[in-house]
């Protein structure tokens, strides 16, 4: 294909210098076929695919998962729509166009490897307004499906593994139930399920009084606290 391109780039040169005004028309010419003929250009010419259909086949070339649940990045500073996090804690970048040197490009998107960290916790790069940002994959999956932490609350991988970052396995705790280990010592873990009993209860009293008396059978002892 360049040999072609140079060949006919030597027949116009030499047209030109033989044709005059006409020649330098068809110099032209042929110059712009062959500008739109340059591999990553020719997809300027042709309408843009449907981002719909490219976010499918993203979502097909990673495989879906049983009860999975995908939903944006959200964090506390920002809100991503170019990022997905599901509930079984993996990420994906979305499809979408990028404005290149010669014009839009498609970018097809793909699922974002996490990188293990010395104490087994993942973390993914989220590039937003052109800078990245590093964020552990369980804080992703509890902003997208519970809600920002409360006051003074960690993250809990409630089987032990730092790894596991499903759903199912985070939980928001206090301080004081952070670092315990000791078998049968009772934690609140603010859960999705929580949350809804919660604003539940914000409207109205009696819900209120069910769930304070929930909370206080989850709470250990002060003599187990002391």
């Amino acid at each position: 294909m360049r040999k072609f391109l140079h060949h006919i780039h030597c027949m116009s040169s030499a047209s030109a210098c033989k044709g005059g005004a006409n020649g330098v028309l068809s110099l032209c010419l042929i110059r712009i076929v062959i500008i739109l003929s340059l591999p990553g250009r020719i997809a300027i010419m042709h309408p843009r695919p449907d981002l719909e259909t490219l976010r499918r086949q993203l979502f097909a070339r990673i495989g879906r998962r049983d009860g999975e649940e995908w939903r944006p990045v959200v964090t506390p500073d920002f809100t991503s729509p170019h990022y997905m996090v599901s509930s079984h804690g993996r990420v994906v970048s979305l499809p979408r166009f990028r404005e290149g040197p010669h014009g839009p490009r498609i970018w097809k998107g793909r699922l974002l490897k996490a990188s293990a960290q010395p104490s087994g916790h993942r973390r993914v790069t989220i590039m937003h307004e052109a800078k990245p940002h590093q964020i552990h994959v369980h804080r992703l999956v509890l902003w997208a499906f519970v809600g920002p932490e409360p006051p003074e609350a960690h993250v809990r991988h409630l089987d032990g593994d730092p790894g596991n970052n499903a759903l199912e396995n985070l939980a928001y705790v206090s301080p004081w139930q952070q670092p315990s280990r000791t078998p049968g010592l009772a934690f609140l873990p603010v859960t999705l399920d929580l949350r809804r009993r919660m604003e539940a209860a914000a409207r109205g009293a009696e819900d209120a009084r069910a769930l304070v008396m929930d909370l206080l059978k989850l709470l250990p002892s002060p003599s187990n606290h002391s």
